[in-house]
């Protein structure tokens, strides 16, 4: 993106005029104006100028109008002055003088049309001086320079005369009318070969007769084809080819004659004969189609002049296009450093958004229409920010604002419209969308609201007359004409259906193009009706469905969507982009199995990288972290550059606890994609305080394993030392569920002697219906012979409710029955009771942390109808990370027994134990 900038405030003219009316682009001046709002201040003197000067009628009719309703507007009487300086010098003198007494100090346009005054006058010398006020006011004002320069040549001083207008020319490049009246005078002065070889002295204005000499009345005329000023150009470079601007100029004029490659080569010129020529590298980035050219030259441009404030605006939008935010913010600071514009301030508020900082970016809106209240983007866009924010009471107070420096703005009063139309000001809403449709009739927007917002409230004759007027609008789309037009006829009761429905406004796409519209414009309950209706239409194929399955998403109603993606689905045949766009709201919805499944479908007939890289995404969300990464990787074979792929394949790695590789394959996304968002962010992520590699492994992996050690002392109905050890082996399932074996031994001594040993195995099962509610089972195998109870088999169903209050604490009530059979030696050959209990466990662990994990749990087993065999338990350990695999913990266990099994013993057991784990 290549923008034309000038960055000089227009003061009390309208800014879109002056920056043509600058540079004696008397053309784009009058475009420019024409499209202002009439109420904009200093529009109507700036038409007459552009009239004046274009050749056209009516301009001092017009003048006299605005000096009739306003003779205080020093405008008036500097425009009055200038139109009369040909016809009736006197007259414009005076008025030039009244404009003077109004005007604000050094005012650019009126210093020059006294100076212009002066010089047809012959009053070179006042001329002069008057023009260099001029310039100084702004540096960059062609007018004024050419008028100081044709007062310097009636004084017959040459060379001051091509030096102001290579000053003008260094500041405002593109005055071709300048670059031809340059041409002009060193052929009038024999094109020395040097500076010091223009005459001080007298020299005729016309040597030998040739005309070269610009009659005053043809000041601010469009320049001609500029082909003259080229060979003079050539010629005066022929004896000086260290004149580097000239080599720049005739490289503009090429340009303009569509000779690009010609004018390259003379922008290089200009380079080699001074390497700090900043400007021409800013020409060359325009002539490239290259974006890491066209950075490199601007690069060049602003290191080479860095006091260019242009050339860093066109490095910023470079930037832009580029994707780098950031530099193209500190680009457009540097800018404006140099020279505040309203138009740069406005660009950097975007850049900032894109960027995600939008109290920035209000800032930025602010000065710029601090710097030019008539500049209506930077009005628009700070009001845009505050409606984001939900703010709609300061957006409307800011529109409020707006208008009087930027007059009825459709747009904006658009805007004013809808936020009165969701605050249920109905009344006020078409109150603005009146204004704005009387601003603009052609603004389809407004036309179609008020349509709308008339037949909401029955006034179906103003309805008609507004869609009426949309439908002559250039911009109308005839879906959305017809349908409203049908929907108007039909809650008139005027229509017959078929009228109103069937001839009007046929087939699913007008009835859901429609429902877009309606839902940008605010009004949601008629995106609804038009949805409704286009379900039962007929349609062109599944690109119908989808676009209507869209509109209902984005209206919340899943169930219409998904039929909407269903009957797609029916007719997708082997359209791959169909199929992606399915799973895309498979996707949307959390349903990855769903949308993975539809891509699986896809790959049969389309195998591209970018099929599989979504198949890898779907997958490694629904937690089968091994085929996304078959897809993922195949996906890289396809297109070795996908940054997504790579991206997804470092996510991959952080699920399953490997930083390191994960951090890999971000670099290398970022070598192919500088600057690339996510994979940024992905990095910050895991080399922060907030990843737990550990939480990753169990949560992602598809297996998990543990080996222990313990060693326990207890005090309790006896005291006892044991050592004990177990393996468990576990599958992770997706979320969250799981499978888990486990086992182990123990070996217990007393009074130095080996007393007994004795075994522990279970097999356990969760399976969780959505992320926090589940239902598992167990069953347990508890061997301990030489005791009251040889053996034990507890099998249990159970429900539970899992919840992450935070990410480094979770906890877990359960309920559930089971069946628990024991073989006794004393007393009951064999029991089977059934049980119910309660249990609740927290666990708490917090990343990166000096702290140790933490669990507590608990839990009372109660036989219904049994009291007298109650049975709890109470349990803590403390857990100490030693290394990613190896832990130490400290544990306490407390049983409580309502009934023991032998009356001598304890009802309360306490056990402490040391232990030392090593798994993932």
């Amino acid at each position: 993106m290549t923008l034309l900038l000038f960055t000089i405030l227009a003061g009390p003219w309208p800014g879109e005029w002056y920056e043509s009316f600058r540079l004696l682009e008397h053309d784009g001046a009058l475009n420019a104006v024409s499209l202002l709002p009439d109420s904009l201040p200093g529009k109507q003197q700036a038409l007459a100028l552009s009239i004046h000067y274009t050749g056209g009628d009516g301009a001092l009719e017009m003048v006299s109008k605005c000096l009739s309703s306003d003779s205080s507007d020093f405008r008036s009487w500097a425009v009055l002055g200038a139109l009369l300086t040909e016809s009736d010098r006197e007259g414009a003198g005076e008025a030039l003088r009244r404009a003077t007494e109004l005007a604000p100090e050094d005012e650019p346009v009126l210093l020059e049309f006294l100076a212009y005054l002066d010089l047809v006058s012959s009053r070179p010398e006042e001329a002069l001086n008057r023009a260099l006020q001029a310039l100084n006011a702004d540096p960059g004002f062609a007018p004024a320079a050419l008028t100081a320069a044709w007062a310097l040549e009636d004084l017959h001083r040459l060379r001051e005369a091509v030096e102001v207008l290579d000053r003008g020319l260094a500041v405002s490049p593109f005055a071709f009318v300048l670059m031809e009246e340059k041409a002009a005078l060193l052929r009038s002065i024999g094109i020395p070969g040097s500076a010091g070889m223009i005459p001080e002295g007298p020299v005729p204005s016309d040597p030998g007769g040739t005309g070269t000499r610009r009659p005053p009345d043809a000041r601010c005329r469009e320049a001609g084809v500029p082909g003259p000023a080229v060979k003079t150009f050539r010629e005066f470079l022929e004896r000086n080819p260290d004149d580097y601007r000239t080599w720049g100029q005739l490289g503009l004029l090429l340009e303009r004659l569509g000779r690009f490659e010609a004018a390259e080569d003379c922008y290089r010129e200009g380079i080699a004969v001074n390497p700090a020529y900043g400007w021409a590298y800013q020409r060359l980035a325009t002539l490239t189609d290259d974006p890491g050219e066209k950075l490199f030259l601007l690069e060049s441009a602003v290191s080479a002049d860095t006091a260019s404030g242009q050339a860093w605006v066109d490095l910023g939008l470079a930037y832009e296009d580029a994707g780098d935010m950031q530099a193209a913010a500190d680009a457009f600071r540097k800018s404006l450093d140099l020279q505040p514009s309203s138009w740069t301030w406005v660009e950097l508020g975007w850049t900032l958004e894109s960027l995600g900082r939008p109290e920035e970016a209000a800032q930025a809106y602010e000065n710029g229409v601090g710097l030019d209240s008539s500049y209506a983007c930077g009005w628009q866009r700070r009001g845009v920010l505050l409606r984001e924010s939900g703010d709609d009471p300061a957006a409307l107070e800011w529109f409020t604002r707006a208008l009087p420096h930027i007059g009825e703005d459709p747009w904006t009063l658009g805007e004013m419209g809808n936020i009165l139309l969701k605050a249920d000001d109905t009344e006020g809403a078409l109150a603005m969308f009146e204004r704005a449709a009387a601003a603009n009739p052609d603004n389809a927007y407004a036309l179609l609201n008020l349509a709308m917002l008339c037949r909401i409230t029955g006034d179906y004759p103003a309805a008609l007359a507004g869609i009426e007027g949309y439908m002559r609008s250039p911009a109308a789309e005839e879906e959305v004409w017809t349908v409203e037009k049908s929907f108007i006829l039909s809650d008139r009761g005027g229509a017959s259906p078929a009228d109103s429905l069937e001839n009007l406004a046929p087939g699913r796409w007008a009835y859901t193009r429609y429902g877009w519209n309606a839902l940008g414009l605010g009004f949601p309950l008629e995106a609804a009706r038009a949805a409704d209706s286009a379900m039962s239409l007929e349609g062109e194929g599944p690109w119908d469905w989808i676009d209507l399955g869209n509109l209902f998403e984005r209206l919340n109603r899943a169930d219409k969507a998904a039929a909407c993606f269903q009957a797609a689905e029916e007719t997708a045949g082997e359209d791959v982009e169909v199929h992606r766009e399915i799973a895309g709201f498979f996707y949307r919805t959390g349903d990855y199995a769903g949308a993975g499944n539809r891509l699986t479908e896809a790959l049969s007939f389309d195998s591209t990288a970018a099929v599989l890289a979504e198949l890898g995404e779907a997958r490694l969300f629904e937690g089968r972290l091994g085929e996304a990464e078959r897809a993922l990787n195949a996906a890289l074979e396809r297109d070795p550059s996908s940054v997504f792929a790579m991206c997804y394949l470092g996510l991959l790695e952080e699920r399953r606890g490997r930083p390191e590789s994960a951090a890999r394959w971000y670099l290398d996304a970022l070598r192919i994609a500088p600057g690339y968002s996510y994979a940024e962010s992905r990095i910050l992520y895991i080399t922060g305080g907030d990843y737990d590699r550990l939480w990753n492994q169990e949560h992602y992996s598809p297996f998990s394993w543990n080996l222990w050690a313990d060693l326990s002392f207890s005090r309790g109905n006896q005291e006892e030392s044991a050592v004990s050890g177990g393996a468990s082996l576990g599958l992770n399932c997706p979320r969250g569920s799981s499978v888990r074996l486990s086992g182990s031994v123990r070996l217990d001594e007393k009074n130095g002697e080996r007393e007994r040993e004795s075994a522990y195995a279970s097999l356990t099962a969760e399976y969780f219906f959505t992320e926090r509610v589940y239902a598992g089972f167990s069953s347990s195998w508890d061997r301990q012979p030489l005791t009251v109870r040889p053996w034990q088999v507890s099998s249990y169903l159970a429900a539970g409710w899992k919840s992450w209050p935070t990410d480094w604490m979770w906890l877990a009530p359960e309920a559930g029955v089971g069946l628990v059979n024991t073989r006794w030696s004393v007393g009951e050959e064999r029991t089977d009771r059934l049980t119910s209990f309660v249990s609740f466990g927290v666990w708490m662990h917090r990343p990166i942390s000096p702290l140790p994990n933490l669990w507590l749990g608990g839990g009372l087993y109660l036989p219904p109808g049994d009291v007298e065999h109650t049975v709890s338990y109470a349990g803590s350990e403390l857990d100490f990370d030693l290394s990613d695999l190896l832990s130490l913990v400290l544990g306490m266990s407390l049983d409580y027994t309502r009934t023991p099994a032998v009356e001598s013993w304890e009802k309360t057991d306490l056990d402490y134990y040391l232990r030392l784990r090593l798994g993932n």
